[in-house]
């Protein structure tokens, strides 16, 4: 009783952890409901996602209408573009904040997702980098109301947050960001837009700082006032830039850096050091800066200016000179000290010995101020000769190369080919019908010749086996091979005697041939091993197995396919024949999805079926004259069998049952098919 009481509970707990999993986990596809989000409007749109496929989504806001109905608010009028699909929404910014998708939605789940509307704006830390590393940070506007409850309509002044003001302020090497005292702290920081016609509108950072959109209303600067620009004027991400997945113009911010110019004694005692360019907030450039005058030393030598590059290749700057543009971009400037060399010299020298075919040199310089200069050590002529021998084989020539191993010049001797061959032998056995050899290879060269072995003539023949299965009309065949070459015996197999084995049959009956013959093709069997029940009504599934047995094909294949008749399920003995049939199009069913298994075959569907098989053997269906003359009942002839009918009582296949009755709806008996399918195969 515990026992049993134990089994309960387990199957207890299993069914009701089956009912506890969700019902999403076991379904092959999923709702996607779009929703046109908290900035947008027109009604959801649903689309089906399978299961461990991705579901393509659109993204360019011409897409999103076009497909879905879905736009922001403003209508075609309102300039926002699409930003992304999320599952969540923040209903005072408009904002998403759940999981973000663009292009795909890859989860199989039923979701909302809701479209984010707004306007992308792109923040450059030009040539700086964010604290994540990238150089770059895409931002967008959602909400123009998101600052203060602002509500202003049409649409303008959207508000905006810069990254420093979450504490990720960018760093550049060998630079410092320009700040305005606004902010937090009075920290602020610049970003600029650069205009089309060369001059630049600046902005810093707060907590919503703000630019017209759309932009035909022009910038919005910090005193309120309007100038009208438009939107071609600002520096903009392009449409086509691979980093703009949005298909319109994005809003680029520039970072404004105040570069440094670091001083270099470049040989000089003394230790470098920087400056940096001044921001003028009036003219929106760097002020002119003035070339310090230089504050390095070096001996027996004098000062001659600044240059770019130590070497004094590049741009030359004079001390003391006030210079415009000196930082016409944020990149910092190094300026090296140039010196003029005044001493008494005092030369070392350094060298390379000569070999036998390259000069050598002598380098003198000056341990003061560097100066040199060299003389030339003609190369000696005399090679130091190494040998390598080859030795020489049979049918090769040797050599002696000698190389110098210094300059690798070289000359060689040959040692003459000895022509004495080493031969080994392989030997290939004849068989009964191919000659066998003996072949003779030389293992230094390769030379080879060979001598025939004869073959023997002897066949090894192996066991008989039928190659041909004979039947009840033709001859079979059997064979044995020979196990070593292609010949082969062959001995010729007799037809086949029937025995009529069935208790229902006898010779005098008007079906016996027939029936002998639909057994011996192997159209027909009998309903057991001894009765073939020659007057029982043949059913539909029946004889789709007969045409199937006439066509020769193997019903195994198909037998555990689907027919897509309600009535018929895979697996049974006249599964595969059913498929064959609906397959080929045969057949269609009593009605719609209904095969019609275990119903008695009419002589008009018997005759529907052939018809059709015949017609795809491409036998003549061409009929002449009248031959329903003499019948009474033609009238009973249904529309969809008159003409299959009129094939077949031309042909002779199907007589009357009486001498002016076609009876075309009556059933048909075994041993009447019988005679129809041989007639049959007899007028193809």
């Amino acid at each position: 009783m515990k026992t049993r009481s134990r089994i309960f509970a387990v199957v207890l707990t299993a069914i009701l952890l089956v009912c506890s999993i969700p019902t999403s986990v076991f379904a092959s596809t999923y709702t996607v409901t779009l929703h046109c989000g908290p900035e947008g409007q027109g009604a959801s749109h649903t689309l089906t996602k399978t299961a461990g496929e991705p579901l393509s989504l659109a993204y360019l806001r011409a897409d999103v209408t076009a497909r879905y109905g879905l736009e922001p608010k403003g209508g075609s009028a309102d300039q926002r573009v699409f930003i992304k699909w999320s599952t969540s929404y923040d209903e005072k910014t408009a904002r998403g904040t759940g999981a973000d998708y663009f292009d795909v939605y890859d989860v199989d789940a039923d979701v909302t997702l809701y479209a984010i509307w707004g306007y992308p704006i792109m923040f450059n830390a030009d040539g700086g980098r964010f604290a994540d590393g990238t150089t770059k940070k895409l931002e967008y506007v959602a909400n123009y109301a998101e600052w203060m409850g602002e509500s202003t309509d049409p649409k303008s002044m959207y508000r905006y947050n810069m990254p420093d003001w979450n504490g990720d302020v960018p760093v550049k090497e060998g630079a410092r960001r320009v700040g305005n005292g606004a902010g937090p702290d009075g920290k602020g920081y610049a970003y600029g837009l650069i205009k089309s016609d060369g001059r630049s509108f600046f902005t810093w950072e707060g907590y919503g700082e703000n630019l017209t959109i759309p932009p035909t209303g022009g910038a919005y600067y910090p005193s309120g006032n309007h100038n009208g620009a438009d939107w071609s004027m600002f520096r903009c991400v392009s449409a086509a830039n691979i980093n703009n997945p949005y298909g319109v113009p994005i809003v680029e911010f520039m970072a404004i850096w105040e570069p440094s110019v670091t001083y270099d004694p470049n040989g000089g005692e003394g230790s470098a050091y920087s400056e940096y360019l001044t921001w003028d907030w009036k003219l929106w450039t760097y002020e002119r800066y003035t070339i310090d005058n230089n504050g390095f030393s070096r001996e027996n030598a004098t000062f001659t200016g600044w240059n770019t590059k130590p070497d004094g290749s590049g741009k030359s700057y004079a001390a003391g000179k006030r210079v415009t543009n000196f930082g016409s971009n944020s990149n910092p400037v190094t300026l090296y000290a140039q010196w003029e060399i005044s001493c008494q010299h005092s030369y070392e020298s350094v060298t390379t010995d000569p070999t036998c075919a390259f000069d050598g040199t002598t380098i003198y310089t000056c341990s003061i101020c560097g100066d040199s200069y060299s003389e030339t050590i003609p190369a000696t002529g005399e090679h130091s000769y190494e040998a390598v021998t080859t030795e020489p084989t049979c049918a090769a020539d040797g050599s002696i190369v000698y190389t110098c191993s210094v300059c690798s010049d070289s000359y060689s001797e040959v040692i003459a080919a000895t022509g004495e061959h080493s031969y080994e032998s392989a030997i290939t056995e004849p068989t009964c019908a191919d000659d066998g050899s003996t072949v003779y290879t030389c293992s230094v060269c390769s030379d080879s010749y060979s001598e025939v072995i004869p073959a023997t003539g002897e066949h090894s023949y192996g066991e008989w086996y039928v190659s041909l299965e004979p039947n009840y009309f033709e001859e079979g065949m059997k064979q044995r091979d020979c196990s070593v070459c292609d010949a082969y015996e062959e001995n010729i197999l007799p037809v086949k005697e029937y025995t009529n084995r069935f208790e229902d049959v006898s010779d005098s009956h008007w079906f016996a041939d027939e029936v002998a013959y639909c057994v011996k093709k192997g159209y027909m069997n009998g309903m057991s091993d001894t009765v073939f029940a020659p007057n029982t009504v043949l059913t539909r599934e029946q004889f789709v197995l007969l045409l199937a047995n006439m066509a020769g094909v193997n019903t195994d294949e198909y037998k555990d396919m689907d027919s897509s008749m309600t009535d018929v399920k895979p697996g049974y003995w006249y599964s595969g024949a059913v498929y064959w049939a609906v397959n080929e199009g045969y057949v269609k069913g009593v009605s719609e999805g209904v095969f019609g298994r275990g119903q008695s075959i009419t002589r008009s569907q018997l005759a529907r079926l052939l018809y059709l098989y015949a017609e795809k053997q491409g036998m003549d269906m061409t009929v002449e004259g009248d031959p329903f003359e003499g019948f009474n009942d033609t009238l009973k002839i249904q529309s969809w069998a008159y003409d299959n009918l009129k094939w077949a009582v031309a042909k002779g296949i199907i007589t009357g049952v009486k001498i002016d009755e076609l009876s075309p709806n009556t059933t048909a008996t075994r041993a009447q098919t019988a005679r129809m399918i041989m007639i049959f195969d007899e007028v193809k």
